[in-house]
């Protein structure tokens, strides 16, 4: 397989929450080139979700989505307000969507990607509104809202149970 095949299959494993294999495909990219920046990105992913925020950001770093001079600003925000504290730190300079084209046309970030980083602040309000603003544009990305862990938080919620069933996700 090309480095693409791998680092896309790993970024699938990642989407299902099959970490390890995630990992072993990103590992096995890497083994054939060790700046790939998409296996790094799966890497950063995989860490971002086990919850190793500055493993993540190193992966980050490496893939390309954070730059050389953001890093410190993103170890401050993490060590001075742990997990919580990065996510606002990214929302902030608009990393939500960690490589998927986040941004419009207009160069803002994405609602699926905002309600990313509401969603794992807890702030389940402001992560439905731009939910509910990406179904009303049409975000391609909804068929994903059943998979991702990004949305743990919002399961037990019925406005988006509601917006699985009106994507129509069985």
């Amino acid at each position: 397989m090309n480095l693409t095949v791998r680092a896309e299959a790993g970024e699938i494993c990642y989407w299902v929450r099959d970490y390890a294999q995630a990992v072993e495909y990103a590992r096995q990219t890497l083994e054939l080139d060790p700046s790939y920046p998409r296996a790094h990105f799966v890497l950063g992913r995989v860490h971002e979700a086990q919850g190793k925020i500055e493993d993540a950001i190193s992966e980050y770093e490496r893939a390309g989505m954070i730059a050389p001079a953001e890093v410190p600003a993103a170890r401050q925000a993490l060590q001075q307000g742990g997990a919580a504290g990065y996510h606002r730190w990214a929302l902030s300079v608009r990393l939500g969507g960690m490589g998927n084209r986040p941004e419009d046309e207009s160069g803002a970030v994405r609602p699926f990607f905002r309600a990313r980083i509401y969603a794992r602040l807890g702030e389940v309000d402001e992560a439905m509104k731009c939910l509910e603003q990406a179904y009303n544009e049409h975000d391609c990305l909804l068929v994903l809202l059943k998979a991702l862990e990004w949305w743990d938080p919002l399961r037990s919620d019925p406005r988006f149970q509601d917006l699985v069933r009106r994507v129509g996700i069985p």
